[in-house]
């Protein structure tokens, strides 16, 4: 069988880009993410683009005294059409974190596949920070693989990077892709006392240690680049 080829994009925003223009609603987000996914598209054509972490609220939580309870959406909804008819135009798949209500009144931190046919499941991390759990965020227990015409796809999101069951469920429920959303990453930090500084190099080091210890090929989005 001749090898299968299929392009991945991460899609994030800049630190500088985030500072002049701050995202302040979820509509500010679903503006900005689209604008970047299609941007990606025109650029590299690709079967795959994954969003960072909580990519619909991160940053609005910050104003207005509201909490990412507070701005979960329903999934399907209103944000997510926007990113469906995106895949669907463009015959791609999209992975889409947001934190998500449930008509049952459930919240989970989510990742959300997208295909060219609509939404094609949901995984609910699993490893919560704990402000997360003690916010009412509920943890997910499964690891969901989803078949699609790229491959087969997995997803974690930041904290489950840190527990190596997360990613080993995946590759056992049979994931080529692994789709990782993440925040940040306190592995990567300085090691000693004083203000944490970000090591680009080690981060990337552990990022493919968890993609070469599961024999998958793993796709990250981080919050900024």
């Amino acid at each position: 069988m001749p090898p299968r080829v299929v392009r991945a994009s991460a899609v994030t925003g800049s630190q500088d880009r985030l500072r002049r223009h701050p995202l302040k609603t979820i509509n500010d987000h679903v503006a900005f993410y689209l604008e970047l996914c299609i941007a990606a598209c025109c650029a590299d054509q690709p079967d795959l683009i994954v969003l960072p972490e909580l990519a619909l609220q991160w940053q609005a939580k910050e104003s207005g005294g509201c909490s990412v309870i507070d701005l979960a959406v329903l999934v399907p909804g209103t944000e997510t059409d926007a990113f469906a008819n995106l895949a669907r135009k463009r015959q791609t798949h999209i992975v889409l974190p947001v934190a998500e209500r449930t008509r049952e009144g459930a919240i989970y931190n989510s990742a959300i596949l997208i295909g060219p046919d609509g939404i094609i499941g949901a995984y609910h991390k699993m490893h919560l920070a704990l402000e997360e759990s003690q916010r009412g965020i509920l943890p997910g227990d499964s690891a969901p693989v989803y078949r699609t015409p790229i491959g087969m796809i997995g997803c974690n999101i930041c904290m489950d990077s840190s527990a190596l069951e997360s990613s080993r469920l995946a590759a056992l429920g049979g994931a080529e892709i692994l789709a990782l959303a993440i925040m940040g990453d306190f592995r990567a930090d300085r090691w000693t006392p004083g203000k944490p500084i970000f090591d680009e190099d080690r981060w990337m080091a552990i990022m493919r240690t968890r993609a070469m210890d599961n024999a998958m090929h793993l796709v990250v989005a981080r919050n900024t680049a």
